[in-house]
């Protein structure tokens, strides 16, 4: 008798089921940033200005997800193992570059991540409905991203009204373009960048339709959901090593 958890997928059940990992990895993810973020702040001297930051947890971050990332794409020892280790290593990382990054340009790696978190979140809702899915690419990337702008304020209000000493919302403190922060308008173009992203990849997952797909796939799907928080881009960094070697070579 074949075990459940040796199973194959139908091909209808790989986005729902990553879809559903990414909900559940995103929730992971944020004990491991709020330990970069305590990791960071060990040695601040100066709550305000964050001075004396260290950098060690998202070096830390950056190495296990490089390390991660670049594991050979064709094994599958321990690749739910492997993937969750990846989630907590992105979270340590997000945790200590941005309360790092605040400590050198305040107002904008605070804005970023709530760009990155925000698109996430609208597109875990907007694309878990068939209906939403099956429209045009562009529909897609309109509601994720008109969802996460609706998020990314939430964000910021919620962050003004927490009356913590630094004050970087709405990207106060940084630099001011056209009389707009930058950090808040960094954030702003961030967001259909990393939807457009998060669409393809779930359009990916989506074109298996036959049965029997390999279990693990929604666990390399919702791997590269969630990568997108630190990669808005559609490929994944080996892809696109890959195609820079071919090109010069």
């Amino acid at each position: 008798m074949i075990r459940r958890r040796d199973r194959g997928l139908a091909g209808g059940q790989v986005v729902p089921r990553t879809l559903g990992l990414s909900a559940i990895f995103f929730v992971l993810l944020h004990p491991a940033a709020l330990l970069g973020v305590a990791w960071t702040v060990g040695t601040v001297t100066t709550s305000q200005t964050l001075e004396g930051a260290t950098p060690g947890a998202w070096i830390t971050g950056v190495i296990g997800c490089l390390a991660l990332a670049f594991w050979p794409s064709n094994s599958t020892t321990y690749l739910r193992t492997r993937v969750v280790c990846f989630v907590l290593s992105e979270g340590l990382l997000l945790g200590g570059v941005v309360t790092h990054g605040e400590s050198i340009l305040p107002g904008i790696a605070i804005q970023l991540s709530f760009a990155a978190f925000s698109t996430t979140i609208g597109a875990l809702a907007v694309l878990s409905t068939a209906r939403v899915r099956s429209t045009s690419q562009l529909n897609r990337v309109a509601l994720v991203a008109v969802t996460a702008y609706l998020v990314f304020v939430l964000h910021n209000l919620g962050f003004a009204g927490m009356g913590l000493p630094i004050q970087a919302a709405w990207g106060a403190g940084s630099q001011i373009l056209l009389g707009i922060p930058i950090g808040l308008l960094l954030g702003l173009l961030l967001v259909p960048l990393a939807s457009c992203a998060l669409v393809r990849r779930v359009a990916r997952a989506d074109l298996v339709h036959f049965d029997d797909v390999e279990p693990t796939h929604p666990w390399r799907a919702a791997q590269g959901i969630i990568a997108t928080i630190i990669w808005p881009w559609g490929d994944a960094p080996r892809k696109l090593l890959r195609r820079g070697l071919v090109r010069s070579g």
